[in-house]
């Protein structure tokens, strides 16, 4: 009994004591896909240490390269060392940024103050009649719009040879006359042109003399008796205003239905920004991308149509025109044409001939140089 309690307590050698006479173990024979995969280890650990053996020695003929051209080179390297991606200062250093402090103003010197609160300005009705702008503006003053009166501080925004250069000078000039919250560069172009030719008109007069060129080759015709262009008067005042007289939605979108498909469109008239951007995309596919043909007639259509069946997804829209029947977009183009409003500057034009008639045909508008500065000589 004694013996087998003993038995039972004793722990078993779980690491038995090797004798004299146990054999030694054989090493077991790898299979086949044991084989292979320590065979693709030993390849895939010999093309690493080849593959960083070749980078050394390129990283290394770099260095000489760069040295040859820039004996400073391995310096600057040292001076920049990358931080490692969490890495986190001990201490902010907030770098100095020197300021340009003005230098002493000049004996005489005034400074001008842009003070608008006291500038004269009327109601002026546009083409549009704000129906296309925002809610407020359009409730605001019955269509009309707040524009302050051309001053004597304007001349220098029209004397500014960098916006005269870069043509960005009138959109300088409306966004200080528009005294309501609109940007000029979301306004429709008859709305803009209405507004310019009334801030000249009322600054400098109705009139306006222009050279006269021969519609057909775009010359200047000459005077044969003094040899200087013919000049002719334009009455500003008495340009053909068309207004917008169909009534957009709540969003100044116009309804139209296609009249092959019958689909129902909502489409906006665009505003001068549109019309920049496609500008930009005429110029980008002319000049950048070289293309054959130019996609100006679908991108104005992307532009216009703002939903399809009450779809406004921009995607639809985009598969649908392009698999829009040319009749369809004929009649389109047609109505959007036809409730366009605009500022009408074809002008009729009478001047003598040598023999003693008279020359009469229709040319249009020219913005030069003095209808901003009436004093200038070509």
């Amino acid at each position: 009994m004694e013996n087998n309690v003993n038995n039972v307590n004793k722990k078993p050698n779980v690491f038995p004591k090797s004798t004299g006479n146990q054999q030694q173990q054989q090493p077991k024979e790898l299979s086949e896909y044991e084989k292979a995969a320590k065979q693709m280890k030993e390849n895939t650990e010999r093309d690493l240490k080849a593959r960083q053996e070749r980078l050394a020695k390129e990283k290394e003929a770099g260095l000489l390269q760069q040295q040859k051209y820039n004996p400073n080179y391995q310096e600057q390297q040292q001076e920049y060392q990358p931080q490692p991606q969490n890495y986190i200062p001990n201490e902010v250093v907030t770098p100095t940024v020197q300021k340009n402090t003005p230098s002493k103003p000049p004996l005489g010197y005034i400074q001008i103050e842009d003070n608008r609160e006291n500038e004269p300005w009327d109601l002026l009705p546009i083409p549009t009649g704000c129906k296309i702008y925002n809610k407020d503006l359009r409730n605001k003053n019955g269509g009309k719009i707040r524009v302050a009166y051309l001053s004597f501080a304007d001349e220098d925004i029209l004397t500014s040879n960098n916006l005269v250069i870069n043509g960005n000078f009138v959109d300088v000039l409306l966004k200080r006359k528009i005294l309501d919250d609109i940007d000029p560069s979301e306004m429709h172009e008859s709305d803009r042109l209405a507004i310019t030719l009334w801030l000249r008109s009322t600054s400098y007069g109705h009139l306006y003399t222009i050279n006269v060129v021969n519609p057909t080759n775009n010359q200047p015709i000459i005077n044969p008796k003094t040899n200087l262009p013919y000049s002719h008067d334009i009455d500003l005042s008495a340009l053909k205003i068309k207004d917008l007289e169909v009534e957009p939605d709540d969003d100044g979108y116009f309804d139209f239905k296609l009249p092959i498909c019958e689909k129902e469109i909502k489409f906006k008239l665009l505003v001068q920004r549109d019309e920049d951007e496609l500008e930009a995309i005429h110029n980008y596919e002319q000049d950048e991308l070289k293309l054959e043909v130019l996609h100006d007639n679908t991108h104005r259509l992307l532009k216009q149509i703002v939903c399809v069946d009450g779809n406004y997804d921009p995607l639809y829209i985009q598969k649908t025109i392009l698999l829009l029947n040319a009749g369809d977009s004929l009649k389109l183009k047609e109505y959007i044409k036809e409730i366009t409003p605009y500022v009408d500057l074809s002008v009729d034009v009478n001047i003598p001939q040598s023999d003693g008639g008279t020359l009469s045909f229709k040319s249009f508008l020219s913005w030069e140089p003095r209808f901003w500065w009436p004093l200038w000589k070509d």
